[in-house]
């Protein structure tokens, strides 16, 4: 049987939660505020110490756990099955925070965290906004009360740093017309056109689930990382949080590829004047291959329509919203049919006064 543990209120011995907006550890029992550094493990790590993208390895094959497991509420003693990356979670039964030991230790303990500071009615609010002028949604969606499944989750990332030294080579075409007579001109010039640039990434973020969606998740950046604390315990009472499955130096090719990206997107901008221009070649050399392993704060909430499953992110610091919404078949072409029959009045109109 798995051990679990909750932080306890000093003054009463009630179950201690989280609060994001407070930065405080508040019983609900009592209203006691306790700062989160109280419950500060002693653990030999060195956070100066750099650690290059391979140093981890693969953490599935690191995994004693089986699948799923079986651990014992310390509350009320309710018996309760999770996945088994699954570090902090709430009990169903009496909906205390249950910490799950041993799942954030060695390896697998975090080096910083960002604090929640959406709080869930925040979160909601986010959501309703979200959704506020959007007529083709279905009926139904409006009037459910769809936030109920709303879930705080800290996600693992991968926090890569880097320094960058890069040549890019574009292809440029400039077209440059006169006349002269009877007679226009055009002239075609070729460029072979060379950048360079020095360029320095801190906190690249790279989910380290295999079963995120990057898209997603990338789609409610930025965090602020200097607002990131070191890692405790403490700070996950009251929120689900989840352990990397994926390693850092397979995550480190998405980290790569975002590097590309940024280092063409700054390139690029000193290429301007021209009809077109095409990369045609790029070198980039990176040192300083650094990385952190770090929890951050996203709020979940599923639904389904039509056997269609959506998914909505919020983030947990910023309260920057992304997911897909849900259309009504009878609202969009109801949409439709007013618009055909508006153009079809317009066309009647036009040929009548064209008479």
């Amino acid at each position: 049987m798995t051990e679990t543990k909750t932080f306890k209120c000093p003054s009463c011995g009630a179950p201690l939660s989280y609060d994001g907006a407070d930065a405080k550890l508040t019983c609900a029992h009592c209203g006691a505020e306790i700062e989160p550094d109280a419950f500060l493990d002693e653990e030999d790590f060195d956070e100066s110490a750099p650690r290059s993208w391979d140093k981890y390895g693969d953490g599935k094959a690191d995994w004693s756990d089986s699948d799923v497991t079986l651990y014992t509420c310390p509350s009320c003693g309710g018996e309760i099955v999770c996945e088994s990356n699954t570090s902090s979670t709430v009990c169903p039964y009496c909906d205390n925070p249950a910490l799950i030991e041993g799942r954030l230790s060695g390896a697998f303990r975090p080096d910083v965290v960002l604090p929640f500071t959406v709080t869930e009615k925040e979160a909601k609010g986010a959501f309703a906004k979200f959704c506020k002028r959007k007529w083709l949604l279905p009926r139904f969606f409006r009037k459910e009360n769809k936030t109920e499944s709303l879930k705080g989750i800290y996600i693992p990332f991968w926090l890569y740093d880097c320094d960058t030294n890069s040549r890019f080579t574009y292809s440029a075409i400039r077209k440059t017309s006169w006349r002269a007579g009877d007679y226009r001109y055009t002239r075609t010039s070729y460029y072979k056109l060379i950048r360079r640039g020095l360029l320095d990434f801190e906190s690249i973020p790279v989910d380290a689930s295999v079963a995120a969606d990057n898209t997603l998740l990338e789609s409610v950046e930025p965090f602020r990382f200097e607002e990131a604390v070191p890692y405790t315990d403490a700070l996950l009472a009251g929120y689900t949080a989840q352990r990397y499955d994926d390693s850092a130096e397979s995550c480190g090719v998405r980290a790569r590829e975002r590097v590309a990206a940024s280092v063409d997107v700054a390139l690029r901008r000193t290429v301007f004047g021209y009809l077109s221009v095409r990369k045609t070649s790029e070198d980039i050399l990176m040192t300083r291959n650094e990385v952190r392993y770090a929890l951050l704060p996203l709020w979940f909430m599923n639904t389904r329509y039509r056997g269609k499953s959506y998914t909505f992110v919020i983030n947990g610091q910023t309260g920057k919203m992304s997911g897909s919404l849900p259309v009504s078949l009878g609202k969009f072409f109801a949409f439709l049919g007013g618009i055909t029959a508006l153009v079809a009045a317009l066309a009647m109109l036009v040929a009548f006064f064209a008479l």
